[in-house]
């Protein structure tokens, strides 16, 4: 019988997949994908193959899975949007889950701002989320991450409106991000690593934030790259906003009034911003702060335009046409700028002065070596910092719930107060012996994926010399970058290798070596033996009829 043995070894071995299965859909249309999702569970793998495909709505995720494309760049798993996409092409929710729930490999065309977004994770439980490795063009917001922790990195992102919307997903969660004001921790949201592109292509008149926050969680943003430089729109770019407690979910926007677990939303608990470069055209404000603990540091801002770029403080509960009603009348706010640290930072190779910085709606408010010094944290005894900043002393502290305020309305008179903010200007800054946290986040360390596809009419096995992949059953894994990897494919029987293809530099009928400087996916094609097999017909005197060189000799 003629064999045939066309298959994809997706098999990714990380301590992340442990014992998981594997389901590679058919193709990279919906319905191929929809198929292999339903037949996997909590903790397999979902692979996609390369092509390009037009979906019309999203898949929704219901458990933790790891979403395989076979790349972002040429010859990998293009998406096309058509339509208005509101949950995007995956839509993640629903699921309680300790298993790695990721999506990496895929680039995601959507074409204009029509579409709402690429990825939508809301409503579920999970530590490990990782969404890694792809490229989105347009839409009006490529990533809705509502979920207290996860890591988005090594993405590219093209032209969105607002890039990444991040919020910890619930009012239960964002009051458990107040619980604890600790920093340096695995316990926050990280952006790292990634690249946002307004380019020519860019068909907005206006520009939103590339990262932009709400209704708390704790978020670091880091070792991101913010592009702008060739844009079409000549208007000013922000990379950074944090919205604070922003005044939704309620009608007068204060939190204290329905309590813990009330309606209205919650600023970001603490924010970390570091080693970021953020360039364009026109960087009026590279980071807004409505809210929270913050510590901005070691980022770089270049600005073609002859303006000051700043980084600004706002608090809104005490502006004329915001949404609190009544306003506030004195300090603190609540989940206002607080015990915030900013240093090292560099505007066009000038260090930052305070005319980079912008504070609304005064300085009565949000108030210098209060709520917020020009310097890293400093201990009680210090002079200057690491930068040689001056030091001043002293830090913020909650009694009650953190983040609460006392005063007016919320001052247990015209409206309940659940605790204050004060200030003591002596001792330890708040922060002080800050340490940021692990850098690669572990799960998104700096890796690359070889995945060997095998195809053709015959059979036979892929070695590496560098372990792991036994292609047999193990057919991918997860390299550090620049590792040389030998592969070796090996035919079955009679079967003959018949050479390499796709990518990693792989051709001929040779052994394959392969730098993991990028996702690479070697395909080895094996074929029948084109030679004729002996037959012996009857047992006793007749006819053999054998392969005798090329041509068929007759006995």
């Amino acid at each position: 019988m003629r064999r045939i043995f066309l298959f994809f070894c997706f098999f990714f071995l990380s301590v992340h997949y442990g014992h998981a299965d594997t389901h590679t859909a058919d193709s990279c249309s919906l319905a191929d994908v929809t198929t292999a999702y339903n037949a996997s569970s909590d903790g397999d793998i979902l692979a996609v193959p390369a092509g390009n495909c037009t979906w019309s709505s999203a898949l929704t995720i219901g458990k933790a899975l790891s979403t395989l494309g076979a790349g972002s760049g040429v010859g990998g798993t293009k998406l096309t949007a058509s339509g208005a996409m509101s949950s995007g092409f995956f839509n993640i929710t629903g699921f309680t889950s300790s298993n790695l729930m990721r999506i990496s490999g895929f680039y995601f065309e959507m074409t204009n701002w029509t579409p709402a977004t690429a990825i939508n994770v809301s409503s579920i439980t999970d530590d490990n989320v990782r969404i890694d490795h792809n490229t989105f063009n347009q839409g009006s917001h490529a990533i809705l991450f509502y979920n207290p922790l996860g890591v988005i990195d090594h993405n590219t992102f093209y032209n969105s409106d607002l890039t990444i919307e991040y919020s910890s997903g619930s009012r239960a969660n964002a009051d458990a991000s107040w619980v604890s004001m600790a920093v340096g921790t695995a316990n926050a949201t990280f952006i790292e690593d990634n690249h946002f592109i307004d380019d020519a292509n860019y068909t907005g008149t206006y520009f939103d934030e590339r990262v932009g926050t709400f209704n708390g969680g704790k978020l670091v943003v880091r070792h991101n790259h913010f592009d702008s430089t060739q844009s079409a729109y000549e208007g000013q770019a922000i990379g950074i906003m944090t919205h604070g407690s922003a005044a939704g979910g309620c009608s007068n926007g204060y939190w204290q009034i329905t309590g813990l677990g009330g309606d209205c939303r919650r600023g970001q608990s603490v924010v970390e911003i570091y080693e970021n470069l953020i360039e364009g055209k026109r960087i009026d404000y590279p980071v807004v702060v409505r809210g929270s603990a913050n510590l901005i540091y070691n980022n770089t801002t270049i600005s073609a335009s002859a303006g000051a770029s700043r980084i600004a403080m706002s608090e809104e509960e005490y502006t004329v046409g915001s949404n609190w009603s009544p306003l506030r009348t004195a300090w603190p706010a609540e989940d206002q700028v607080h015990n915030t640290f900013i240093w090292g930072n560099t505007f066009d190779g000038e260090a930052l002065t305070s005319e980079n910085l912008l504070v609304e709606p005064s300085e009565t408010y949000i108030e210098l070596n209060r709520d917020y010094f020009l310097h890293a944290p400093c201990g009680a005894s210090d002079t200057t910092d690491g930068y040689g900043n001056t030091c001043t002393h002293g830090k913020e502290t909650f009694t009650g719930a953190n983040g609460a305020s006392s005063s007016y309305p919320t001052d247990g008179s015209t409206y309940p107060t659940l605790g204050t903010m004060q200030f003591v200007g002596t001792g330890d800054n708040a922060y002080y012996g800050y340490n940021p946290y692990t850098y690669p986040h572990p799960l998104a360390l700096a890796q690359y994926t070889l995945a060997i596809t095998k195809n053709g009419t015959g059979s036979g096995t892929v070695a590496g010399d560098v372990g792991y992949i036994d292609c047999g059953a193990v057919c991918s894994h997860d390299y550090d970058v620049d590792t040389v990897v030998t592969l070796t494919a090996t035919p079955t029987g009679s079967d003959v290798f018949a050479g390499w293809s796709g990518t990693g530099g792989c051709l001929g009928t040779g052994t394959c070596v392969a730098t993991m400087d990028a996702a690479y996916t070697p395909i080895a094609t094996f074929n029948l033996s084109s030679s004729i097999p002996h037959v012996t017909i009857g047992s006793g005197p007749g006819m053999t009829i054998s392969n005798s060189g090329p041509g068929i000799k007759i006995q």
